[in-house]
């Protein structure tokens, strides 16, 4: 799949692994990349903070970043955490990030070889994280098809019933390759009243890459903080990859 996209996002490791197999583009922790097509709206792209695992598992897990995604005329930032635990690293999105929607990847993943130790979020990690950065919509993830999950959906709803109310009314299953909209009310102040702004997305199974051209189609690529003229391309479609 990723040689044939027209641009990949991943981490700098990742991306120079990838080199010579695809045009890949390596973001660190905060670096922008902003994205821009004729006819359809400039999209900035951020990387944010990820840990795959325990403290000092890095070496084994490899790096990961989350994405987050804005464009005008929209409420807030479209945030994928990526594959995460809760940790001090990711919270940082609290206070640099105003979120309107928030995939947020689950399953609570454990493997046998090193017990109780955490590879990414819990249901409750996913209350706790959401009570700090206060998207208005979150999309659970990341919690069906691999044997390493330890939370599905059923245990994820189980934990998620504890929660506040404020919490459960912002939760949206999506089902894969269901096109959903997300709309913010005309009476909410924080909306324009000449129209409403709306988030669409399509899940497919596995949940492994987003292709950007569903909202931007052809892109050209800008990075906002390193400047190279190889980075900048006409692209058909961008993949972006959280390892």
């Amino acid at each position: 799949m990723l040689p044939d996209a027209g641009k990949v996002l991943t981490t700098v490791s990742g991306a120079q692994t990838l080199a010579g197999h695809a045009v890949a583009i390596g973001l660190d922790d905060w670096q922008s990349t902003i994205f821009e097509a004729e006819g359809k709206p400039t999209i900035t792209v951020t990387a944010t903070p990820c840990r795959h695992g325990p403290p000092l598992s890095r070496p084994i897990t490899g790096d990961v970043i989350g994405f987050s995604l804005e464009w005008e005329g929209q409420p807030g930032s479209l945030w994928i955490t990526g594959d995460t635990v809760l940790y001090p690293g990711v919270l940082e999105v609290a206070g640099r990030i105003d979120v309107d929607t928030a995939i947020v990847h689950l399953g609570g993943v454990r493997f046998p070889v090193s017990g109780p130790l955490r590879y990414t979020m819990t249901a409750a990690d996913a209350v706790r994280l959401c009570d700090r950065v206060g998207p208005r919509n979150i999309v659970p993830i990341h919690f069906e098809g691999w044997k390493h999950f330890r939370q599905g959906r059923e245990e994820i709803e189980a934990e998620f019933s504890k929660a506040p109310l404020s919490f459960r009314e912002r939760v949206r299953w999506l089902e894969p390759g269901v096109p959903v909209e997300f709309g913010r009310s005309e009476q909410d102040p924080q909306t324009s009243s000449r129209r409403k702004q709306l988030v669409r997305w399509v899940f497919t199974r596995p949940v492994a890459s987003i292709r950007a051209n569903m909202l931007v189609g052809p892109t050209n690529l800008k990075p906002r903080r390193r400047s190279s003229a190889a980075n900048s391309a006409d692209s058909s479609e961008l993949v972006g990859t959280s390892a």
